[in-house]
């Protein structure tokens, strides 16, 4: 969603611009009558020098392209210059050399921020922000998601859908009723080490009531923030410590390394080939006692709890069937020698989250009050 900045002195703005609306900024004076399209500055501006701006609709044909932003299109009515991004230009229509609006799955614009600055009104400035409500949801949430979103279009909100494209989510919605039994998702635990606010379905509800007041969406019925940033977008420090004083042993480098290590887990990763048995050069398998040596010196030196994670045929393309099954029976012995029980990427889910993050996540989504 565009989102306008205006400082001035003693006032602060900061107004969402809700799709297929326009827009006016200079001073009330009488001419014309104050309503939630007018954005009324000090005497300054006159009713001849006005700032405007509409907003397209919103594409709905690509809502699952998250980095698409909507159309905005700006005009000054005043007879100098303007500075846009520090550039000087006569012209302020960022959309097009056209007089006529562009069409709706245009991107006019493909910064994030952008600012416009009235030469001849000094101290005159505008500052214009994509604020991105980037959405994804769990399996469980998806039948109450297909009436969430046709809502939201409804009301103007201008969301996208990034079920296929984590790194762009900003919100991850979940179901009050998320049973404890089910394993945490990938997209889960992505937004756990990526400081991803975790949000009941019920916080969508809030938008769309508060849609141009962005000061509300984060209220602390519906939005806590243990381990949420808040809306400034901080990242809140407690992300990493979820699994701090857990080690995991890893075999490969692969996705779930890094995920784990971002929850504040320590990382170890082994090259297997340096402990492949240098007598045996046609085979190539892990020695197993070697390999175990290594560990043993890798949990004393850390003493905490230790996970093992099993290799995978993705995890290790240049190698074969018999070597990945052969080393991962030698992973399941050593995981026996200390308790535990090796990790595939579904054990993942489950089995080390059974505890930590589980507790994390359910502390996250309930609805009492901090």
């Amino acid at each position: 969603m565009w989102v306008i900045y205006y400082s001035d002195g003693n006032k602060f703005i900061k107004k969402v611009l809700l799709p297929s609306q326009s827009y006016q900024v200079g001073c009330s004076n009488g001419v014309l009558p104050v309503s939630t399209n007018f954005i009324s500055l000090d005497n300054r501006l006159t009713v001849r020098k006005r700032l405007k701006f509409k907003i397209g609709r919103i594409p709905t044909s690509k809502c699952m392209e998250p980095d698409l932003h909507t159309p905005i299109q700006i005009e000054l009515q005043a007879p100098g210059p303007v500075i846009i991004n520090n550039l000087k230009s006569y012209s302020i229509d960022i959309t097009s050399p056209s007089t006529n609006f562009i069409p709706e799955d245009a991107i006019p614009f493909n910064r994030d921020k952008f600012s416009v600055k009235v030469i001849d009104l000094p101290g005159v400035e505008f500052s214009f922000y994509w604020l991105p409500l980037n959405i994804s949801y769990t399996s469980a949430s998806q039948k109450q998601m297909h009436f969430k979103k046709k809502l939201l279009l409804q009301n103007n909100i201008d969301f996208r859908i990034c079920n296929y494209d984590e790194s762009s989510l900003t919100y991850m919605i979940v179901t009050e009723n998320v049973p404890l039994t089910s394993p945490v998702s990938t997209k889960i635990l992505w937004c756990l080490s990526r400081c991803i606010p975790i949000v009941k379905i019920d916080w969508l509800d809030h938008v769309i009531s508060n849609g141009e007041n962005i000061k509300n969406w984060y209220s602390n019925e519906v939005y806590l923030k243990k381990y949420c940033p808040g809306p400034s977008f901080e990242v809140n420090p407690e992300r990493k410590k979820l699994l701090v004083g857990t080690l995991i042993i890893s075999f490969a480098k692969d996705f779930w390394s890094s995920l784990l290590e971002n929850m504040g887990a320590t990382v170890f990763e082994v090259d297997l080939l340096k402990f492949c048995n240098p007598t045996d050069t046609e085979n190539q398998m892990v020695d197993e006692s070697l390999l175990l040596n290594e560990v043993h010196r890798l949990v004393h030196n850390h003493l905490s709890s230790c996970y093992f994670l099993q290799i995978s045929a993705s995890s290790l393309k240049h190698h074969s069937a018999d070597f990945i099954n052969s080393t991962n029976s030698i992973i399941q012995n050593i995981s026996a020698c200390f308790g535990t029980i090796p990790l595939s990427s579904k054990q993942i889910e489950i089995s080390l989250l059974e505890v930590s993050l589980k507790e994390v996540l359910f502390s996250t989504i309930n609805t009492t009050k901090e």
